[in-house]
């Protein structure tokens, strides 16, 4: 990615938001976009959609993985844990335990939803985003957590 030309720096955290978390969550993990990022995106809709050799994709969810740290750097490169057994990858909607690395991938469709997890049968339906070992103390306290 080209970011000549920009503000960034050896100091400067990039975060890559999905269509779903700027029009939907209007934040990543916990953290929320500032009001002129909001105001952005309200204002030009069209950059909401997602096309893939000239075709419009649907917007993909945000997933995530936890587990022990070893398990969870694997992750952040080759995806979730295959399963033996139909739906194949499971994922969770929400981060479970804030104390646990995570993995936040973007989630194609088609999926299967519960109450706090996603299931898929196919590798290519997810791709890792970011992973992260310690959250930002942003958490501390949060309702979401506790």
């Amino acid at each position: 990615m080209d970011l000549s030309g920009t503000y960034y720096d050896d100091n400067t955290i990039l975060w890559f938001a999905t269509p779903h978390e700027i029009y939907n969550t209007k934040k990543i993990f916990n953290i929320p976009f500032s009001s002129q990022v909001n105001d952005f995106f309200l204002d030009n809709h069209c950059l909401e959609n997602l096309y893939w050799d000239h075709t419009l994709q649907p917007c993909p969810t945000i997933a995530y993985s936890q587990s022990d740290l070893r398990k969870t750097i694997f992750q952040s490169t080759f995806g979730a844990e295959w399963s033996r057994t139909p739906p194949h990858y499971t994922l969770y909607k929400h981060i479970i335990d804030p104390l646990l690395p995570a993995v936040r991938f973007a989630l194609f469709r088609p999926y299967d939803e519960t109450e706090n997890t996603l299931t898929f049968v196919q590798h290519i339906q997810h791709t890792p985003i970011c992973y992260i070992k310690t959250f930002p103390s942003i958490y501390e306290n949060d309702e979401d957590f506790e």
